[in-house]
């Protein structure tokens, strides 16, 4: 499946024999199904699919040097990470979300898809390519972290943690 055919599957909803995305997945990863990196919250809907609600952000600091925090490098680099862990290519995910919170230090959303290549229950989530990629005690950081920073389902993660 390609990502247009993906993107209009997600818009339909669910079909026959198509399992709607974990819960968890979406929470992690709320710019694939809302086509942003704002933060948002999971509510599992009647027909059993996921919809998500948008959060009210805080602002965003203003940056110490021109061009930092560029908004739209910054969503590009949250929606490559996505799209790297949707094809479980959790080392590459990785570093891009390494290179968005260094981007935005004070963005949760960042801090927590960073946490979230960490996670054993997220990598366990998708079909994980290589080893050695579990570390709960860094997820946990960097959940904590997004917590800080007012994320709303930093909470629940971090629950979900041996």
């Amino acid at each position: 499946m390609d990502q247009r055919e993906g993107e209009a599957r997600c818009q339909r909803g669910p079909e026959q024999g198509v399992r709607p995305r974990p819960v968890f997945l979406a929470l992690l990863l709320p710019g694939l199904f809302l086509g942003t990196t704002s933060p948002a919250h999971a509510a599992v809907v009647p027909d059993g699919s996921v919809a998500l609600l948008p959060v009210q952000a805080s602002p965003r600091p203003v940056p110490d040097r021109p061009g930092a925090g560029s908004s739209a490098s910054f969503d590009a680099l949250m929606r490559a990470g996505d799209q790297a862990m949707l094809r479980g290519d959790v080392s590459r995910a990785r570093a891009i979300y390494q290179r968005a919170v260094a981007l935005d230090p004070q963005s949760a959303a960042a801090c927590l898809s960073l946490g979230s290549t960490y996670d054993p229950n997220m990598l366990a989530t998708i079909e994980a390519r290589g080893g050695g990629l579990i570390d709960a005690a860094k997820a946990r950081e960097w959940y904590e972290r997004a917590r800080a920073l007012g994320h709303p389902a930093a909470d629940r993660v971090l629950s979900r943690l041996p």
